[in-house]
């Protein structure tokens, strides 16, 4: 789970600290179970007459844009105007022959208000608005960020006034909606590695799942924004894939595969890990990664993704001060790496591709914010061995994107 075991030592200033004051997504919908309303139960002495005095909230607005600026505005009145059982859904981009609505219906008392974020977290996120058009008696708006798929998909049903029957969340769907197509016709290989993706898919939407169901109050809501960033950040790498690595072929086919098999799979056991630390959530065992066989420190360090130095640095380690001068030598060795190999590929870039690398690595800067407000929400309970941990798992994000655009960069290399 961490790398330490003995809660003592001094206390590492991790880049948290300089993260938290991002102001996450708060439109979050609550699959879990033990979610509930936040509205205090009626006493045993509540009587008739009293409960008949409250009277229901006035609808806001006859106008589909006017009820929904209203609705987004008021938790309330999102509540007052939700629908007894929702609809909740998400995009099964895998389904064949095309992809698929996934829908599971959801009492209204099961879900977290607010599930619309208001104006200034739409402004935030950089959310427009837009009606899709009409059904029958239901109308869908959608709250989307212009030229990504990142959206937001809300049905009403037109009665005396608007109410809310259905949401779409991509994050609580597959990682990613769908991947890029690449010219060419799939070969077994590509059938083994699209298995694989699937299943560490499947594996990623079961965990967050479990942890989101288990989490509550503000460390709900920042694994929920965190997703959605990781989930953008899937969206604008792909994109840059795309512009790379389809005038290469099956091999930039495959290549695009084993990406986001490796992105996909090093998500789920960030979760798992998450879950760990977070106390009571249960993660089934068949979700959790294959344990490495037992090594000596220095090789099970290096095993974990960071460097050499790294790993002999914590063998010779003789307590907590001197661990925490390991991670914070090693979050630097890592970071400069970055920088270095960032610069490579951006001055090797013209054009179009520039352009996607650039809105990749702002996602990622951005899923960088969210996974840090995160680790501030649950690390940082757990004093000397959470702020170490947080830091380690800063580093291996670095590294880990570090190798995703050194492998960019070697694209065309003899």
């Amino acid at each position: 789970m961490g790398l330490l075991s003995t809660p003592h030592g001094v206390r590492v200033v991790t880049m948290e600290s300089a993260l938290r004051n991002t102001l996450p997504l708060a439109a979050m919908l609550a699959f879990s179970v033990g979610a509930c309303d936040a509205t205090p139960p009626a006493t045993g002495t509540a009587t008739a007459t009293s409960a008949a005095a409250v009277k229901a909230p006035t609808c806001p607005a006859t106008d589909l844009a006017g009820f929904v600026a209203a609705f987004a505005e008021s938790p309330d009145l999102q509540k007052a105007f939700t629908a007894p059982i929702v609809e909740t859904a998400f995009i099964d981009w895998s389904a064949q022959p095309e992809p698929a609505e996934s829908v599971e219906a959801v009492s209204r008392d099961a879900l977290q208000f607010p599930v619309m974020p208001d104006r200034v977290l739409q402004q935030a996120e950089g959310l427009r608005y837009r009606e899709t058009g009409s059904d029958g008696d239901r109308s869908t708006v959608v709250l989307e960020v212009p030229d990504t798929d990142a959206q937001l998909r809300y049905t009403f049903r037109r009665d005396a006034c608007w109410t809310l029957v259905k949401i779409v969340d991509p994050a609580f769907g597959k990682a990613f909606g769908g991947d890029t197509v690449h010219a060419g016709a799939p070969t077994a290989a590509d059938d083994g590695l699209t298995a694989e993706r699937d299943r560490q898919e499947a594996r990623l939407d079961k965990i967050y799942r479990q942890l989101v169901g288990h989490l509550q109050g503000e460390q709900r809501e920042r694994i929920v924004a965190a997703h959605r960033a990781w989930v953008q950040l899937q969206e604008k790498d792909r994109a840059f894939e795309a512009s790379m690595l389809d005038e290469t072929g099956p091999a930039g086919r495959r290549q695009t595969l084993g990406n986001t098999t490796l992105a996909t799979a090093q998500r789920a056991d960030l979760l798992v890990q998450i879950a760990d630390f977070a106390g009571d959530v249960p993660i089934d065992a068949a979700l959790r990664a294959p344990r490495a066989p037992k090594a000596p420190d220095a090789e099970n360090h290096a095993t974990r993704g960071l460097s050499e130095a790294f790993a002999k640095c914590m063998t010779n380690a003789t307590g907590t001060l001197s661990q925490a001068e390991c991670l914070t030598d090693e979050r630097a060795r890592q970071d400069a790496r970055l920088n270095k190999i960032y610069k490579q590929l951006i001055d090797r870039l013209q054009g179009e591709r520039r352009e996607r690398m650039v809105a990749a690595q702002r996602a990622w800067v951005r899923l960088q914010q969210s996974d840090g407000d995160v680790r501030a929400s649950i690390f940082d309970e757990l004093g000397q061995i959470g702020n170490l941990q947080s830091v380690e798992n800063d580093a291996r994000a670095i590294r880990q994107r570090t190798d995703l655009l050194e492998r960019y960069l070697d694209i065309g290399k003899p």
